[in-house]
C-alpha cells in the first residue's frame, strides 16, 4: 500500500523529494543500539539513546518516484552521536576503503582535490603528495585537527559558505559515505556542484543495498547513523538530477575465494534473523509483508543470489558539463 506524509507523516525522500513512498520494513530501535553496542564495544549514553529514539521501531520506506529507500522519520545523528561513535574505543574510521583506490587511479599529478566530509583525512593523507592542492572539508572538529596536524590544509566550516568562498576552485571533488547519512541531499548537491571547475569529476561513494548482507541488521546502516539506502539506480538518478554527465558507476566486487565462506554466513545469519521476526525490505521485494516463519533450512532470496558479488560499496564518477 502507497502511504504519504498526508496521512502518516512520512518524511520526504531524501534525494527526489518525493512525499510519496511504500513501507518495506521496519527494525526494533532496541535491536539497532544492542547491536550497535555489541559490535562496537560500547555503552551508548542513555541521553543519546533516548534522544534518537523517536518511535519504537525504525521504519524503512522506497520512495515511489525515484525507488531510493530511507527511514522515516530520518532521524540523522548529530554532533554528538558521532563524537560517541569515534571515541577510541568505537575505531569508526577506517584508512582503507576501497573506494579509495578508484578514486585515486582518476587523479592526475596537480589536480586540485576536495575531500568533503573527509573525517580524519585518511583519503587526503594517501593522495596529498600527488596533487597540487588538497583540502578537506568536515563539521567534526577532532577530524579536521588530525588533518591539520598531518600538514593536510582543513576547513571545519559549513559546505555552503566553503562553496561560496571555493566557486570552481577543484577539478576534482570527493564525497566518500555521506549520502546515506543526509535526510535531503539536495544542500550537498548544490554546493559540491558550486566546487566542481566545469569540465571536472565529482566522486560519491555509498554502501550498495544491493549486495549480500552478512549481518541483516547492520546497525551502521540504520538510523541514527544512515536514514537512506541507494542502489546504482538512485546514484544515476542523482547525476541525471544535479545535472552532471554521467561517467560510470563502479559496483565493488567481493573476491571468489571468499564465496564459500560467504554463503555459510548468509544462511546462518538470515535464518537467524528472520526467527527473531524483523520485517526486512528483503522480504518485501520478494512479495512478503510478514517476517518468514522459522525454517530448519536457511533459504536465499533470488535478489540475494543475483548479487552475491557485490561488496559493500558503489562509486558514482559524474563531470561537470564544461
Amino acid at each position: 500500500m502507497t502511504k504519504s506524509t498526508a496521512d502518516l507523516t512520512v518524511d520526504a525522500c531524501p534525494l527526489c523529494g518525493c512525499r510519496s513512498s511504500i513501507e518495506v520494513g521496519s527494525i526494533p530501535y532496541a535491536w539497532i543500539w544492542a547491536e550497535l553496542e555489541r559490535q562496537l564495544g560500547l555503552t551508548t549514553p542513555a541521553e543519546l539513546r533516548r534522544r534518537f529514539t523517536p518511535a519504537p521501531e525504525a521504519e524503512l520506506f522506497a520512495c515511489s518516484t525515484c525507488g531510493l529507500e530511507f527511514f522515516s522519520p530520518h532521524n540523522q545523528g548529530d554532533a554528538a552521536f558521532y563524537a560517541f561513535l569515534t571515541s577510541a574505543k568505537a575505531g569508526y574510521y577506517t584508512n582503507r576503503r576501497w573506494e579509495y583506490s578508484v578514486a585515486e587511479k582518476l587523479l592526475h599529478d596537480g589536480d586540485s582535490l576536495l575531500d568533503i566530509g573527509c573525517g580524519d583525512g585518511a583519503f587526503l593523507k594517501q593522495v596529498a603528495g600527488r596533487v597540487g592542492r588538497a583540502v578537506g572539508v568536515d563539521q567534526n572538529p577532532e577530524g579536521i585537527r588530525d588533518l591539520a596536524e598531518a600538514g593536510i590544509e582543513a576547513r571545519c566550516t559549513d559546505l555552503a559558505v566553503f562553496a561560496a568562498e571555493n566557486a570552481a576552485g577543484f577539478n576534482v571533488v570527493c564525497a566518500f559515505q555521506l549520502l546515506e547519512h543526509l535526510p535531503r541531499v539536495n544542500a550537498f548537491a548544490e554546493a559540491a556542484r558550486r566546487c566542481v571547475a566545469p569540465g571536472g569529476l565529482l566522486l560519491v561513494s555509498v554502501p550498495n543495498n544491493d549486495r549480500p548482507r552478512l549481518n541483516p541488521l547492520d546497525p551502521l546502516d540504520c538510523p541514527p547513523h544512515h536514514v537512506s539506502r541507494w542502489r546504482p539506480a538512485q546514484l544515476r538518478e542523482f547525476a541525471r538530477t544535479f545535472q552532471f554527465d554521467l561517467v560510470d558507476v563502479v559496483c565493488e566486487r567481493r573476491r571468489p575465494r571468499s564465496l564459500p565462506g560467504l554463503l555459510r554466513s548468509l544462511g546462518r545469519r538470515t535464518s537467524a534473523h528472520r526467527r527473531r521476526g524483523a520485517v526486512t525490505s528483503a522480504d518485501a521485494l520478494d512479495g512478503r509483508s510478514e517476517p518468514r516463519a522459522p525454517s530448519r533450512r536457511p533459504t536465499l532470496s533470488t535478489r540475494h543470489l543475483r548479487n552475491l558479488m557485490l561488496g559493500h560499496t558503489m562509486i558514482l564518477v559524474a563531470r561537470r558539463p564544461a
